[in-house]
């Protein structure tokens, strides 16, 4: 083996966020834009990505990107 490459992977629901932002600005029929989900996502991302790590965030995978146990 040569290299590990670990990455740290969050999902995020699209309708959830739509949700989200749909409590935030008080409208339940407010239109939701993919710009305004990808900007809320990005806003969420930054946080999560502050958190303490875990093994259950990470993707461990060897150079050929096959997973590692």
């Amino acid at each position: 083996m040569k290299t590990i490459v670990v990455t740290r992977t969050f999902t995020y629901d699209v309708d959830e966020v739509k949700r989200s932002i749909r409590e935030i600005n008080n409208d339940p029929a407010l239109e939701v834009s993919d710009d305004e989900v990808l900007d809320l996502v990005n806003e969420w991302a930054y946080e999560d990505m502050q958190s303490p790590a875990t093994r259950h965030d990470m993707v461990f995978l060897d150079e050929d990107g096959s997973p590692l146990n």
